[in-house]
């Protein structure tokens, strides 16, 4: 007999990374609404603007895209649990209280914490991309709970390829050199050498970080999901929420308001977008797979 998605998920506690994000806020409101016999939800924060780590929960909580979870699961708040730390820093940031905590109850892991930005510096990117990803595999491989780590990517992460299979493709540079380039922290034209033909740092940052996984993942299992360019939601858990002018959406509000008139293009290329709630299905769908 079949679980279902729902049965998988009951009494058993998850991690996630990138709460606060356009992505992570949808996966949060999703798993709290269909998932109600989690036993915790532990999501990363940082400290922001001044704020304690229960304020800046509270004013996330507070966001629209909740609104259906305060109105039919009142009591979903209940199940979160804030984690002060940062996928920037050494361990995480985390306390030695949280690690032990995430240590001993975590089962299943999301990691969507992410830099976003084509034009951030290649060092930032590495430290957050990279070595982000890197530190939260650390944390995985002590968890004595853990089903899955589930690692949000990109199906840009391979741009050199026409064709992208579902496989993991070889690093363009070592992995050994990522600490090097973070402390080297290149300038603009050392960074154009290092990604050769790479579109943007970006796309080049999220490709080591699948090729980081593949080669240090160890007995802990992975999987990777590769969105294309996330867009509004179709209909969870508000049909059309968005609340970035991220990639496509600034384009397209820049198109319907008449300031971008003339947009060149290329008649058969495929504008590939996907709304965020068939992302976050296929993650929370995905983690009960059990892939190895």
């Amino acid at each position: 007999m079949c679980q279902s998605i729902a049965e998988s998920y009951a009494g058993k506690s998850i991690f996630i990374t990138g709460c606060t994000g356009f992505l992570g806020k949808v996966l949060l409101e999703k798993i709290l609404y269909s998932c109600s016999d989690l036993k915790k939800v532990y999501i990363l924060l940082r400290g922001k603007r001044g704020l304690t780590i229960q304020e800046r929960l509270k004013t996330l909580l507070e966001l629209p895209v909740f609104s259906r979870v305060y109105r039919e699961k009142a009591k979903f708040c209940d199940k979160i649990e804030p984690i002060v730390g940062d996928v920037s820093q050494d361990g995480l940031g985390i306390s030695p209280e949280d690690r032990v905590t995430l240590i001993n109850e975590v089962s299943y892991v999301f990691h969507s914490a992410a830099s976003i930005k084509f034009i951030e510096p290649l060092h930032d990117l590495l430290n957050v991309n990279v070595k982000g990803t890197e530190r939260v595999l650390s944390l995985c491989k002590c968890m004595k709970k853990l089903e899955v780590l589930v690692h949000v990517s990109t199906a840009y992460s391979n741009t050199h390829k026409i064709f992208i299979e579902e496989k993991v493709y070889p690093s363009p540079i070592p992995l050994s050199m990522i600490d090097q380039l973070i402390k080297e922290q290149p300038d603009e034209e050392r960074t154009k050498i290092i990604i050769k033909g790479e579109p943007n740092a970006y796309t080049f940052s999220k490709k080591l970080g699948e090729a980081l996984l593949a080669e240090k993942h160890g007995h802990v299992p992975v999987i990777i999901i590769r969105p294309s360019i996330v867009i509004a939601s179709l209909s969870e858990p508000l049909p059309g929420w968005i609340d970035n002018w991220n990639g496509a959406t600034g384009l397209i509000g820049s198109i319907s308001k008449g300031i971008l008139r003339v947009l060149p293009g290329n008649e058969v290329n495929v504008l590939d977008l996907i709304p965020v709630d068939y992302v976050v299905n296929l993650i929370i769908v995905a983690a009960t797979k059990k892939i190895l």
